[in-house]
């Protein structure tokens, strides 16, 4: 057995170099296990390459920073940031997003007031009938509604990469006016956008024309933007065909990734940012805002309790949602539930590794109960033969190099870096990094007393996860994983909505005429992919389900994986030539819980587009009421289910239930008419009626005392009729509309917030 920090140490070295860390350690009570290891790896020097697990930025400057989240106490003072070089972005109550130079770590989190340091953990992407599916065209056509609904005067902001900045879809549906206000190139030099100190802000759309997209090779970003907010223009005759939920919001662009010869990666501090600076756009013009984000995390403790979960609650509020997928891991037995019990005090699993990899890696997460420790032992195994073991490592704060030699003489390296409370959620914890190089089984034993332990395990390199599995692998001793609790650590912040995916269809046919089917998806079934919780604590994540397998929208016109030979070209679905440009864009049918996030968020927007002041909470609700069950849902429980939330999302019902939160009355006799939005911020109302021929429209609008504080007339025309009405010069408050129609009327209140 070898359990050592360095093996080039002496053995005295070791100790004094041993002791110093853990004394060291344990002063600080602001490290988490994460800061904790990356402490470990600067100080051994491990700089070149840069640690894995982490998330680096480099500054015009020419420094390398680490970023992460930082929560301080309330009195702290931010100036003490530039004495030490630090950067701050966004500030979420008392949390932070931060780029610390790496040179400067150990001197940041020794700053007083500091509650908790969580350098960012890399992030990976989640990757026609929907409509239909979701009764969103019903929406869209205004069926049995006072208005159809499209998502105008809303902000729809996405978080992503691999966007074409040029794609049809992100204009009008007449191709003339563009529809993207800002976009936000976080890991692009420019001049960064007001209150942030990095990254290119594209205003201008001549310049956005020129820049043409964030990455030559990637759809990602323009396909979830397609399904939340596309037009529809593709050369259909009825130009639908691919149109998007909210096809007339206002759209803002975050664009979160390096180029590949300039990899550091993506982070939460960067979704925090992205989502504070589409917020700020919001506020500016006065409207509200949803922020999709189809990206996940393999690690993290689960509970609704990490800094990025805290830092978003604080964002979220009225006329400020955020959505996001919840993951594509229900295939992968990725998670390991122990409840220790006097009797039964141990548990041991298989640590397999990801076929995707050239290398033998794997990251493993664990986190306990408060005040409960837990200890952990690896093992190697040839056969049923064991070859080497570390012994019992008990919670600690300390960080722990381990290295195995195999029966083939080739070692396993392992990394254990130990928290005994995280201070964002009091919990122990114990996030272990692996690389074996033998061609021996890698066991994993915990044991403790009392409580539950969970583990997952996952790695991700360049934006992609990668999955191995705990397996019994032919051991009797040994237990398999599950893929319960497997949805995003971030899914399961209580303010956010995760949104889980389902097939609504398992066919199509490409632009070759070639029909593409995927066995194994029936149709209105849940996705097999589909992560489902709950949470660690036991609450309903995710929330809702959506479409999302397989769902055809915008692709690329750079991205080489759509033209004809590319690797995805069968997914084609049509190709649409440019009369502007006489550019080919390609549509592609696409599945992942990536594609069903937008879709909520589409319809999150037609909600704002008729109460602009829901909260997180009041969307929640209406989804979970509104929500369709069937007999692939079965019955779902009042609080909900692990794998659907509260049922498939219902955007013909969800807007219904919406029109009751806003202040319309109608006499009895009278002119069915709505007013929306209501209230309004800006004073900016608009007046829905739907005539039956030509007519004159008179319009009043009276104090609280009854005095006239506005009057105009209008011309209707048949069917349906939009009309304006600004009262932004008025005073907050309570005011009374009438509104007189040959020898009906319709009295309403509205109210200027």
């Amino acid at each position: 057995m070898m359990v050592l920090v360095r093996f080039h140490f002496g053995i005295l070295q070791f100790l004094i170099l041993y002791l110093t860390v853990i004394f060291s350690y344990s002063q600080e009570s602001a490290l988490t296990a994460a800061s904790r290891l990356l402490l470990h790896r600067i100080q051994y020097k491990e700089i070149n390459p840069l640690p894995e697990g982490f998330c680096f930025k480099q500054h015009e400057d020419g420094k390398i920073y680490v970023s992460g989240l930082a929560e301080f106490t309330p009195d702290f003072n931010a100036a003490i940031f530039e004495s030490i070089g630090v950067r701050n972005g966004s500030k979420a109550g008392n949390i932070y997003t931060v780029w610390v130079p790496l040179d400067k770590v150990k001197e940041f989190i020794s700053l007083d007031g500091l509650i908790a340091f969580e350098p960012d953990q890399p992030a990976l992407m989640h990757l026609d009938s929907v409509r239909k599916a979701a009764r969103i065209d019903s929406v869209h056509q205004g069926i049995g509604l006072p208005l159809p609904l499209s998502g105008k005067n809303v902000v729809m902001g996405i978080i992503d990469a691999g966007y074409d900045y040029t794609h049809p879809v992100l204009f009008d549906t007449t191709y003339v006016s563009y529809r993207v206000k800002k976009i936000w190139e976080q890991k692009i030099q420019g001049t960064p956008p007001k209150g942030f100190f990095y990254g290119r802000e594209l205003n201008d759309t001549s310049q956005i024309f020129s820049v043409k997209t964030d990455l030559a090779e990637g759809s990602h970003g323009i396909h979830v933007a397609g399904i939340a907010a596309g037009s529809g223009v593709d050369g259909s005759p009825e130009k639908t065909v691919h149109r998007g939920v909210a096809w007339q919001s206002d759209i803002v662009l975050v664009a979160i990734l390096p180029s590949e010869s300039h990899w550091f990666s993506t982070g939460m501090s960067d979704f925090i940012d992205g989502i504070q600076y589409i917020f700020n756009y919001a506020d500016s013009v006065g409207k509200p805002a949803v922020v999709n984000l189809s990206w996940g995390c393999p690690l993290g403790p689960r509970d609704g309790q990490s800094l990025f979960s805290k830092a978003l609650n604080n964002l979220v509020g009225s006329g400020k949602i955020f959505v996001l997928s919840a993951g594509n891991n229900n295939n992968n037995l990725i998670h390991l539930e122990k409840n220790f019990l006097n009797l039964d005090t141990s548990v041991s699993t298989i640590i397999t590794f990801p076929a995707t990899l050239p290398q033998k890696k794997n990251w493993i997460d664990i986190w306990g109960e408060p005040n409960e420790p837990f200890c952990l032992r690896f093992a190697l195994w040839n056969g049923n033969i064991k070859t080497d073991s570390t012994s019992l490592i008990c919670i600690s704060n300390a960080v722990y190099d381990l290295i195995l030699k195999g029966s083939d003489g080739d070692t396993c390296f392992i990394t254990v870096a130990m928290s005994v409370k995280e201070p964002f959620n009091n919990k122990p914890h114990a996030l272990i990094q692996v690389l074996s190089k033998t061609n021996n089984r890698l066991s994993l034993t915990a044991e403790g007393y009392y409580g539950n332990l969970h583990m997952w395990q996952g790695v991700v390199e360049k934006t992609r996860g990668h999955y191995g599995s705990f397996s019994k692998s032919g051991y009797a001793w040994a237990v398999n994983g599950d893929s319960r609790m497997v949805v995003s650590d971030m899914v399961t912040s209580g303010r956010a909505i995760g949104v889980a995916a389902f097939n609504s269809k398992n066919n199509f046919v490409n632009v070759d005429g070639a029909k593409q089917i995927y066995s194994g998806y029936p149709r209105g079934n849940i996705a097999s992919f589909s992560s489902r919780g709950p949470t660690a604590d036991g609450r309903t994540k995710p929330d809702i389900a959506a479409p999302g397998m397989i769902v055809s929208s915008a692709v690329s016109s750079t991205d080489s994986d759509f033209v004809a030979g590319g690797k995805d070209y069968a997914s084609v679905t049509k190709i649409y030539t440019s009369p502007k440009n006489n550019v080919n864009y390609p549509f592609a049918a696409l599945g992942g819980t990536s594609m069903s996030a937008p879709v909520v968020s589409g319809i999150v927007a037609l909600m704002l587009e008729i109460n602009p002041f829901l909260t997180p909470e009041n969307v929640l609700n209406i989804l979970a009421e509104t929500a369709i069950t069937d007999n692939f849902t079965g019955t779902i429980p009042q609080e909900g289910s692990p794998i659907w939330g509260f049922g498939k999302v219902n955007a013909f019902g969800a807007i219904k239930k919406t029109l009751s939160t806003v202040g319309i009355t109608h006499t009895d006799d009278d002119l069915p008419c709505m007013v929306y939005p209501n209230p309004s911020a800006s004073g900016h109302f608009s007046i829905y009626l739907n005539d039956s021929e030509k007519n004159s429209l008179l319009i009043k609008v009276y104090d609280t005392k009854g005095k006239t504080v506005f009057t105009s007339s209008y011309k209707t025309s048949e069917g349906s009729n939009i009309l304006p009405l600004n009262l932004n010069y008025l005073s907050k408050g309570l005011y009374f509309l009438e509104l007189i129609h040959q020898h009906q009327r319709s009295a309403v209140k509205i109210f200027k917030q």
